[in-house]
């Protein structure tokens, strides 16, 4: 794989959006016993997955993809749950969490 185009972007960065949307509303399907916000999570999730799929199926690769997305989604994810939720988080977990995530980012382009 040479380089990325620019629909190839943006379809990543959609289905990323819709995978975090998904696990970002998982709360409020309090344990997928809400309908609505069960739909709409699993939804989400259907739409990430097909778009995650026309970009493996453009010729990107999958062990390039996956780690990707596994870099750039637990840092957001962290924000959502600590901004959004209130939960707590040390310094020092977001600290290792966030290294681990540039890491598995970093490692991916060598």
């Amino acid at each position: 794989m040479d380089s990325l185009s620019t629909t190839t972007i943006g379809l990543f960065l959609i289905a990323t959006m819709f995978s975090l949307g998904a696990t970002a509303i998982w709360p409020r399907t309090q344990g997928f016993t809400r309908p609505i916000p069960t739909a709409l999570s699993i939804l989400m999730q259907v739409i990430c997955l097909v778009l995650m799929n026309r970009i493996i199926d453009s010729g990107v690769e999958l062990s390039f993809l996956i780690p990707l997305n596994g870099a750039f989604s637990p840092l957001v994810m962290i924000f959502v749950g600590v901004f959004l939720y209130k939960e707590k988080a040390s310094v020092w977990k977001i600290a290792v969490l966030l290294t681990a995530c540039v890491l598995i980012g970093f490692a991916n382009f060598l």
